[in-house]
């Protein structure tokens, strides 16, 4: 009997782990991370997160379409008894955290149109970015490559959502000039649901400058604006009745939120070894939210008089 000659096995590329503050071959690290790299990525929406950390195990994401109220994200249980936003998971984008001192942090700062990957880091080890925390979220931008380009993107789905992006990037060949990646953004929404419009503002900045000792300068600018109305929950009866209804409490107070944030930081990284270098973090930002909500004016009142 004759056998055919074995082929040339073929190999893939390694996937390379920075969450544990070292490059790291995937397949050999004893850390449970998962990487979304940027092919998954551009198969999935712009707009919300959540598609994109479908599938990854032990971490929930509920968009909930009300953009007044960030999503939900728990992992191994933590945050999920928040009933908002996110609590216990530590988030970072370009290596700035977007949680804040008090530990909650919120993903609408991250732009969706200029994601190279996201790296999410599990179980222990996770305590490498701060005490008690479930998880860690790594959201990594593109870098400038290549001549400069110039995009522009539309997408639009049911109940009026679209969303315009423009996008220019572009590479250097001189240590002194920066390559860039520069993204602006515009959505908005009907939302399913009466009171659930919305309109988002989001500008995103990446300068990386390589620099002759072989470490990297990166320097990141990040705004974002939203406005939401905030058509608030339904009990079970009018679920039934109208699912997209809003109770008349919500039309009395026009419940709404604002949110402007500001934000910038700089990363230098400079390679010492095969397993070690040197990473200095500089950032600042503002953040300001006004939130109206659904409480009758005898309640801010005895509420405004327990806090005196």
């Amino acid at each position: 009997m004759a056998y055919a000659e074995d082929k040339d096995e073929a190999r893939l590329p390694d996937i390379e782990v920075e969450a544990l503050r070292t490059n790291t071959v995937w397949l050999d690290t004893t850390a449970s991370v998962y990487t979304v790299n940027a092919k998954k990525l551009a198969n999935t929406s712009k707009t919300n997160i959540s598609d994109a950390l479908k599938g990854i195990p032990g971490l929930q994401a509920l968009e909930r379409e009300n953009y007044a109220q960030d999503m939900q994200i728990s992992m191994r249980g933590f945050g999920a008894r928040s009933t908002f936003g996110v609590r216990g998971i530590r988030i970072y984008v370009d290596g700035i955290p977007a949680s804040m001192p008090d530990g909650q942090g919120q993903t609408s700062n991250i732009d969706l149109n200029s994601l190279e990957k996201i790296e999410v880091l599990g179980g222990p080890f996770s305590s490498l970015y701060g005490n008690s925390s479930g998880g860690t979220i790594l959201a990594t931008t593109r870098e400038g490559e290549g001549k400069p380009s110039v995009s522009l993107g539309f997408n639009s789905a049911r109940f009026a959502k679209q969303q315009t992006s423009l996008q220019m990037q572009g590479g250097s060949d001189t240590a002194w000039l920066p390559a860039y990646n520069i993204n602006s953004s515009y959505f908005d929404t009907n939302g399913y649901r009466q009171y659930s419009d919305a309109r988002k503002v989001l500008n995103n900045a990446k300068f990386t400058w390589n620099l002759n000792d072989g470490s990297t300068l990166n320097w990141i600018i990040n705004q974002v604006r939203i406005r939401a109305a905030d058509p608030g929950g339904l009990t079970r009866e009018q679920w039934q009745e109208n699912p997209r209804q809003v109770a008349q409490n919500v039309r009395d107070y026009n419940m709404r939120k604002e949110i402007d944030q500001s934000q910038t930081g700089f990363t230098w990284d400079k390679p010492v070894n095969e397993h070690n270098s040197l990473y200095v973090m500089m950032y600042a930002g503002r953040r300001h939210v006004v939130q109206y909500q659904s409480i009758p004016a005898k309640a801010r009142q005895h509420l405004n008089m327990q806090e005196g």
